[in-house]
């Protein structure tokens, strides 16, 4: 398995989304409803280093915006937007068993996901 892969956006909509003023940097833990949208395009990687391991890696460019609710009165702004770096991820999966007429295939994998962007609450990824 190897290969290289350049997606075409991908558009994310939520007119309900739910959030508490404190997650998007504000005070106020009362949760409300607000307006989200995004477009993501997808930079993919993935490499067979043998028959049971593999490699893979992604990054994601993102533009994201947000309209708070009408009835939260905290000092979050009313119109939020961010673009950038969205996440930062790599996986490694190992094949245990290979799939044959009597069971499925088996493996594991592990992932990490690359925290950055702190300061960015829409896009980045914190922790």
């Amino acid at each position: 398995m190897s290969g290289c892969s350049i997606r075409s956006s991908s558009t994310y909509r939520d007119q309900d989304l739910e959030y508490a003023p404190q997650e998007l940097g504000a005070q106020g833990d009362q949760d409300y409803r607000g307006r989200y949208r995004a477009t993501e395009v997808l930079f993919f990687v993935a490499h067979g280093l043998t028959s049971n391991l593999a490699v893979e890696f992604e990054a994601a460019g993102i533009h994201a915006s947000f309209e708070k609710s009408p009835q939260d009165a905290s000092t979050l702004p009313v119109h939020l937007e961010e673009s950038g770096l969205g996440d930062i991820e790599g996986q490694i999966r190992w094949r245990w068993k290979t799939e044959n007429d009597r069971r499925p295939e088996l493996f594991s994998y592990a992932e990490a996901v690359i925290p950055h962007s702190k300061d960015k609450v829409l896009i980045g990824t914190p922790d």
